[in-house]
């Protein structure tokens, strides 16, 4: 971890957790499912792939050669590359600056590749929550905020739903093992005993023994 986070007497939190206030879960994003849900790589490759085959086809289309139509796509090769290159550089900066965590109080999302910023949302200020099921397992765990919070779309993305901008909500994104996550946010709002979770990596193999209560499931 960069030196900015050095001062942090525990990963993801600003200061030490005050006396009856325990962690459940942390973890970080999959940097793999943000490259294609946060930075649409997928799109992006899509893209260049039609570029790529127009001079191809150009070629077939009006009796070039192949070696004309392999010169022509060279160039845009080589901007693919960096491009696709650059999103997932950047998706994974997103993961490896962001520590999301949930005590039986409240969720705290650290996140910030330039700027780090702290965010801290005590669970009375959470009016729900919705799990929207992703790749491999992982999820966005949306968090629809009630009271004075107010946050801008801008400075909480990449960590706030899609689309909704007039009224933000905070998300934990593409988190590994979402279920069980949702599961252990579900039943500490609730102010249910909950079994910590143990810090969670996208390589974890989830426990079928240990599911748990799900959270409303996002559109």
């Amino acid at each position: 971890m960069s030196d900015e986070y050095d001062s942090e007497p525990v990963p993801g939190l600003p200061e030490l957790l005050p006396e009856g206030e325990t962690m459940l879960w942390q973890g970080s994003p999959d940097w793999k499912v943000a490259a294609r849900r946060v930075m649409h790589v997928d799109l992006a490759a899509g893209y260049f792939a039609l570029l790529l085959a127009w001079p191809f086809a150009s070629a077939y289309i009006h009796g070039g050669t192949m070696t004309e139509a392999i010169a022509g796509s060279l160039r845009t090769s080589v901007i693919a590359a960096l491009s696709v290159s650059l999103l997932c550089l950047v998706a994974w900066l997103i993961a490896r600056t962001t520590i999301y965590t949930i005590t039986n109080r409240r969720v705290v999302m650290r996140y910030g590749v330039a700027l780090p910023l702290t965010l801290n949302l005590p669970f009375t200020a959470i009016e729900a929550a919705a799990l929207k099921p992703l790749d491999r397992g992982t999820g966005d765990l949306a968090l629809s905020v009630t009271g004075p919070l107010k946050m801008a779309y801008l400075n909480l993305w990449p960590h706030s739903r899609a689309w909704r901008v007039a009224k933000t909500e905070p998300t934990l994104r593409c988190i590994p093992n979402a279920e069980q996550v949702a599961g252990v946010l579900a039943q500490a709002m609730r102010g249910e005993p909950v079994r910590p979770l143990v810090a969670i990596t996208a390589d974890t193999t989830q426990n079928s023994s240990d599911q748990l209560p799900h959270i409303a499931a996002a559109a």
